[in-house]
């Protein structure tokens, strides 16, 4: 996911470039290791896009737990799910 969301690391020359996985051990050096490598904001990014890439399947006629709320095939989960909430908020 950090090679589709494009995140530049710095490499073993000191270069900032685009974090390819194949080139893992460029990214690697001196004080970084496997487990700083990706920011916890980098982090946060990479959980944020993937929740907002949950889709309906085929079939799933609802929101799991919300029966009243009407999914679309591959439509977005969390979009839908943000909309049913602003509404809710301006009725208050």
């Amino acid at each position: 996911m950090a090679e589709f969301l494009e995140l530049k690391k710095e490499d073993e020359t000191g270069y900032k470039r685009e974090f390819q996985v194949r080139d893992l051990d460029s990214f690697i050096h001196g004080d970084i290791i496997l487990e700083s490598l990706v920011t916890p904001s980098e982090k946060e990014v990479i959980v944020l896009y993937e929740l907002q890439n949950i889709r309906a399947l085929p079939g799933e006629p609802c929101i799991p737990g919300y029966p009243a709320y009407v999914l679309h095939s591959r439509q977005s989960i969390s979009k839908r799910f943000q909309n049913i909430i602003s509404c809710n908020n301006e009725v208050s």
